[in-house]
């Protein structure tokens, strides 16, 4: 407790206002593991794809990179308690516009744009308040609190939220968030004024191209497998109403504005009028090779994670018969390990330089990863998998842990305000990549067994065109359906393929869940790999836990 009463001596002087930070990293990380985990119900609800849905989640967490360096310039035109008080208004009103939209154009708006806007801030005050700090004891643990609370909210959010949807609907999900945030807002008024520094103005005309830009090209490659790359495949409605009337597909068109947006972008930075004012976009520290080098390894981790979770909470349930609640207490043991072993950093981080505790949990997650290939078994109990869940939660507490240190390290020769807030929206769009991509694996991979499961059991010859017709068929029908829903289809079909789904399905579904692992593994080793080029981060091993004569 000493430690923790000197990070707030240093900083503020009131415990309300590192308790404002903490909360604002928390709400950002909850907004997006619960947006993460709605996919289904989101998709049925909306009757928009899981393509699109994903395209919401990347683009959400491309935003909030990008406004970063934006968001601490009006930090330093209008203040932090100014900037606070409005993004915290802007979550308010982004989760509000997504809650009650109606199709994918709603919940761009809503979620990617204005909480997209909206938690660039709020990521990026929090760690610069905590960088603050003298280099030091004290600071390292004030960091390793603020990777504590994302640990934590990425624990719960997933299922809170889905306890949420599945009694009151998915829309209620976000009301928690929007209570949270304006119980922040009571407490912005203890932040201490900040003096307004002059400073040139932004570039909002060049912000608002490459927004639109990167949503327009990122829309685009999203809907072209489904719509086209260049012919029309399939009747495109604009704003879920009126109907594309082109030959020409929706895709290339998205892509080609959004490329067109961006480089009149890059023609008005260097006019006269743009060299005058500040670029909302800059490089930066994604210039440090340690910097970037360190986030990629968190990205990565973020990319199993997110994989390994999507998979679960669909492969738990249908491989042993449980419902959602029963599901958040089996994967417990998952999410648990990782906010122990949160809580154990400060006390491990003295025995070790911080790259090798980085380097440790990705290690430990990946041999959680093996222990779970190897216990994947269509017979075996779901005791089986606790072992594996328990290492691999372990390893990313550690990870979690010590990446705000080596991002914060990594940058220690030139001080930086923006490279945590831009680490962090990395990392959600590293876990957000994951959910689609790694999600998408584990689906189609168990769609794809299924498919040839049946067939084999009917004696019936698919040509290749029709098994993978059949697979991406029956892939959006798992991801989107319920598992009541999924009976129900299935009780319509024949009486011999029921047999053969009831024969194949639990090997189709083990077998799916092992490509997924395999997947995740190899994403756990190119971030060992990333990680040899983090900084060593070194640690004064003469410092103790409870020091506080390395504050200011």
């Amino acid at each position: 407790m000493k430690i923790l009463a000197h990070v707030t001596e240093v900083t503020v002087g009131d415990p309300r206002v590192p308790a404002l930070w903490w909360l604002s990293m928390f709400l950002v990380t909850f907004n997006h593991f619960a947006m993460t985990s709605l996919v289904g119900p989101v998709v049925r609800d909306t009757g928009t794809s899981v393509n699109d849905y994903q395209a919401v989640l990347v683009l959400r967490a491309l935003v909030t990179a990008v406004a970063v360096p934006t968001a601490m310039d009006l930090c330093d035109m209008f203040g932090l308690r100014k900037v606070t008080s409005v993004a915290l208004l802007l979550v308010i009103l982004g989760s509000f516009l997504g809650a009650i939209g109606q199709n994918v154009f709603a919940l761009i708006i809503g979620l990617s744009l204005i909480v997209g806007l909206a938690s660039a801030p709020l990521t990026s005050i929090p760690w610069a308040r905590m960088e603050s700090l003298a280099p030091g004891r004290i600071r390292d643990v004030a960091l390793m609190l603020l990777g504590l609370s994302m640990a934590a909210s990425g624990a719960i959010a997933p299922t809170f939220a889905g306890i949420i949807a599945d009694a009151f609907g998915w829309r209620w999900s976000f009301v928690p968030q929007m209570l949270l945030a304006g119980a922040m807002l009571l407490l912005v008024r203890y932040v201490p004024p900040t003096p307004a520094r002059p400073r040139p103005p932004i570039d909002w005309l060049g912000a608002g191209m490459v927004l639109v830009g990167m949503a327009l090209i990122l829309g685009g490659l999203t809907l072209a497998d489904e719509y086209g790359w260049w012919g029309a495949a399939k009747q495109y409605m604009l704003l879920g109403t009126w109907p594309w009337p082109f030959q020409l597909s929706i895709a290339p068109v998205c892509i080609l504005i959004g490329t067109a947006l961006i480089g009149f972008w890059l023609v008005e930075r260097r006019s006269r009028i743009g060299r005058s004012r500040i670029s909302p976009f800059r490089m930066g520290t994604l210039r440090r090779r340690p910097f970037v080098a360190t986030v990629v390894t968190a990205a990565l981790l973020n990319v199993a994670m997110g994989g390994l979770m999507f998979a679960l909470f669909v492969y738990v349930p249908f491989a042993f018969g449980l419902k959602t609640v029963a599901t958040t207490i089996a994967i417990l043991p998952l999410t648990g390990a990782t906010l122990v072993a949160s809580l154990l950093m400060p006390l491990l981080s003295r025995a070790l330089a911080p790259k090798r505790l980085l380097q440790a949990g990705l290690l430990t997650a990946g041999i959680g990863s093996v222990v779970l290939l190897v216990a994947i078994d269509p017979d075996g109990s779901l005791w089986r998998l606790v072992p594996g869940f328990i290492l691999f939660g372990l390893g990313a507490g550690l990870v979690y842990g010590q990446t705000p240190v080596l991002v914060m390290r990594s940058t220690a020769s030139e001080p930086n305000t923006e490279a945590s807030g831009v680490s962090n929206s990395m990392q959600m769009l590293g876990s957000s990549v994951g959910t689609a991509l790694i999600g998408s694996l584990f689906m189609v991979s168990v769609s794809a067994f299924l498919v040839h499961g049946v067939a084999t059991e009917l004696g019936t010859v698919l040509t290749p065109e029709r098994r993978s017709e059949l697979t991406s068929q029956l892939s959006d029908k798992l991801r989107t359906l319920k598992p009541a829903e999924v009976r129900e289809l299935v009780a319509t079909f024949a009486p011999a393929v029921q047999t053969a789904l009831a024969e194949t399905g639990q090997q189709s579904a083990a077998s799916g869940m092992r490509v997924t692992l395999i997947a995740i593994i190899a994403s756990l080793v190119l971030a060992l790999g990333f990680s040899v080029m983090a900084p060593m981060g070194h640690l004064r091993t003469t410092a103790l836990l409870h020091d506080t004569k390395d504050g200011p």
